[in-house]
């Protein structure tokens, strides 16, 4: 047994939850007491740097998969620590990437062995946000999925673009000195309306839209 004298200039006590590990490296819990020393400032920028850093962290680590989690678990084995101390000190020295709130990304859900959609990512499907942990709460989503929408880069975000095919001509093979006129007109000078095309159309065989080759994905996005 051992004794301990409490400070005087601490609010109050907690509990701590402590691993350690014996010369076998097998994991032993136990439970000390401490100290609890408020900050003086909790809303300092530094202090909600701080507590932001942690709330992601474990955000983070939530959204992990059961493999991902015992990959973590594997890794701390010898470092005196668990796999999600391990993976919140990577994660809070920046050396995890986070995509940043507000990220649009592809996801391929209907992929063989896909995991569930990770916590703060909701599907691009126009529905309205609600969750009070998020900045965009009570927003609506655009509907990506269901308009079945590309992206594409600008400057700015946010703005859309109905679809269009770009103005053009097509040239018969022939050049335009051999395409015949109409009935009672000759020669060069009159407008495109005065032409006979008769043998000179082009094909209108094809599909309802005009788009390149490509797959189909779930456009998700991160909320909190």
């Amino acid at each position: 047994m051992f004794g301990f004298t409490m400070n005087p200039d601490a609010d109050g006590v907690i509990f701590r939850q402590y691993t350690y590990y014996d010369d076998n490296n097998h994991p032993h819990t136990g439970t000390f007491i401490s100290n609890y020393f408020p900050a003086s400032n909790p809303h300092t920028k530094e202090q909600q740097g701080n507590r932001g850093k942690m709330r992601d962290a474990v955000l983070h680590w939530q959204s992990l998969s059961d493999a991902d989690k015992e990959e973590w678990d594997r890794k701390a084995q010898g470092k005196r620590m668990s796999g999600f101390n391990l993976h919140n000190r990577h994660f809070i020295k920046e050396e995890i990437i986070m995509t940043p709130i507000g990220s649009i990304i592809a996801w391929h859900k209907n992929f063989a062995n896909t995991p569930a959609l990770p916590v703060g990512w909701l599907e691009c499907n126009g529905q309205v946000i609600n969750d009070p942990q998020s900045p965009f709460n009570g927003q609506t989503l655009p509907d990506l999925n269901g308009d079945k929408r590309f992206l594409r880069g600008s400057s700015t975000s946010g703005a859309e673009q109905a679809d269009e095919f770009k103005s053009h001509m097509h040239t018969p093979p022939w050049g335009t000195a051999f395409v015949q006129y109409k009935a009672g007109h000759s020669g060069r000078g009159h407008s495109p309306g005065d032409w006979d095309h008769a043998g000179t159309g082009t094909s209108y065989t094809g599909g309802t839209e005009t788009r390149p080759i490509n797959m189909a994905v779930v456009w998700i996005m991160r909320i909190k």
